[in-house]
């Protein structure tokens, strides 16, 4: 049947937790929505807690949740807690961990940055009992989320963890690649590297190294094969300006809240800061002419956003920046409001006219320098599409090539943009895994694009929670 909308806006992480009944979160409070009123209603009030991943007990008689890590670095900053309703009680679970659940006959089981899964008895009138115990290893856990569910009659479902550290584990690099997939890697040492932008002459690489919460920005020099870093106190998401003067970025040096800076190309001023807003915003683009600047927003009712700026060959007040809406939805700007990911094509600096360009998943759309074909990638299978302007219309995707990109990173984490296309149309420069050992070796390569995919399930796993809690002998 149709899909309809539950509660609109930027709710996340819902659980149907009973036939009439579905909690969720929304700007770090948690709510819940019940069929018979149609209408939200707040779980607790608290100023001193960011609340996540909701879970309600099978009886009603509250809800498990973990905390927020205000510095978003990993799961050691949550909590595992839960609310007692009758008794308006906030109680602690774990001082450490994330994604709790509740199975019977009275267990609280929740994920923890060893890669693991932890559980301890509980009891929801007196609170945890006893010390917790790690019940299963191996398990992929992420810094917000950890993907695993257990049913109510006891089968688990879980994402193995890689033989190698996802997401994070610095085994990035960057391959240049044709139009017709002849690969030529470049000649730049494996590490956390990603966001590859050339420079408007093809001569330089900006590129970014690091976490999400923690990156800095190089430019690799093409001819030289010099590398020297770039930003020094936060930057990523590089954007060169049309002319490759300037070098557009997002940091979070003044105040930990990622905004808008940009510095000239060469590194002989500081940074100047562009905008001072709370959410958190990423430079993506420029128009011709340097002088409107597209920025990705993370709103807090309607996700990820796309705004306009207009800059200028002087500096500006950041607390005065004037930033306007240009696409603002509940769906991703990518878009995914057909139900997956999906590229479309609508005009600018207006939101009309939009047409959709990938018949179906599609991601990370590049423009070709004429700006007459554009191209995109679904999974490792890379796609072309004749654009004609005026009047506008596309032709029908045409395949280019099978290139395994870099590894599929968390939904949870951040979208990336992991490739670019040279200023002269003719190749690409494409974020790719480096294992150890080396393709050279003959030895085989793990790709952790494919083991994220693994999942594992086991039945009556409860008697094996009892035997790991130490219940039976």
């Amino acid at each position: 049947g149709t899909a309809s909308p539950v509660v609109p806006g930027g709710e996340a992480a819902p659980h149907w937790a009973t036939p009439d009944t579905i909690v969720f979160e929304s700007d770090g409070k948690l709510f819940w929505i019940s069929e018979s009123t149609g209408e939200r209603e707040l779980l607790f009030e608290s100023d001193s807690i960011i609340a996540s991943r909701p879970r309600l007990l099978p009886d009603g008689s509250g809800v498990l949740f973990h905390t927020a890590d205000p510095e978003g670095a990993s799961s050691l900053g949550r909590r595992v807690m839960f609310y007692h309703f009758d008794r308006e009680e906030l109680v602690e679970v774990a001082p450490s961990g994330l994604s709790p659940r509740y199975v019977e006959p009275g267990y609280v089981v929740f994920a923890h940055d060893d890669q693991a899964l932890m559980a301890v008895r509980f009891d929801p009138d007196t609170g945890p009992v006893g010390a917790a115990r790690t019940v299963l290893s191996d398990v992929t856990v992420f810094r917000a989320d950890a993907p695993y569910d257990i049913s109510s009659d006891g089968i688990l479902i879980y994402n193995g963890r890689p033989s190698t550290t996802v997401g994070l584990d610095g085994r990035r690099a960057f391959d240049m690649v044709d139009l017709d997939g002849v690969v030529t890697p470049l000649n730049l040492s494996p590490g956390m590297l990603t966001l590859p932008r050339f420079s408007p002459d093809g001569s330089r690489i900006a590129y970014h190294v690091g976490t999400p919460n923690d990156a800095e920005i190089f430019i690799y020099d093409v001819a030289t094969g010099a590398s020297p870093q770039f930003t020094d106190g936060g930057g990523r998401y590089p954007v060169w300006s049309r002319d490759g003067t300037y070098l557009y970025f997002a940091s979070n040096r003044a105040d930990g809240v990622w905004n808008g800076y940009r510095r000239r190309s060469d590194g002989s001023t500081p940074a100047e800061r562009l905008w001072n807003r709370p959410n958190e915003g990423n430079p993506r683009d420029l128009a011709p002419g340097d002088s409107l600047l597209l920025i990705r927003e993370n709103g807090p009712e309607t996700s990820r956003d796309l705004l306009l700026m207009r800059v200028g060959p002087e500096p500006q007040d950041p607390d005065r920046a004037v930033v306007e809406d240009y696409l603002t939805a509940e769906w991703q700007d990518v878009s995914d409001q057909e139900g997956e990911d999906r590229v479309f094509v609508q005009s600018f600096p207006r939101p009309t006219g939009r047409q959709s360009v990938s018949p179906g998943a599609g991601t990370e759309p590049l423009w070709g320098p004429g700006g007459d074909v554009l191209y995109y990638r679904t999974g490792t299978t890379y796609y072309a599409v004749d654009v004609q302007l005026d009047p506008f219309a596309v032709g029908a995707p045409r395949r280019l090539f099978e290139h395994p990109p870099a590894f599929r990173e968390s939904p949870l984490l951040w979208p990336l943009q992991r490739w670019d296309i040279h200023p002269d149309g003719d190749r690409f420069i494409i974020t790719v895994r480096r294992d150890s050992p080396s393709a050279d070796s003959g030895d085989e390569i793990v790709d952790p694009s494919v083991e994220l995919q693994d999942l594992y399930l086991v039945t009556n796993w409860f008697a094996e929670l009892r035997e790991r809690m130490g219940e039976v002998r």
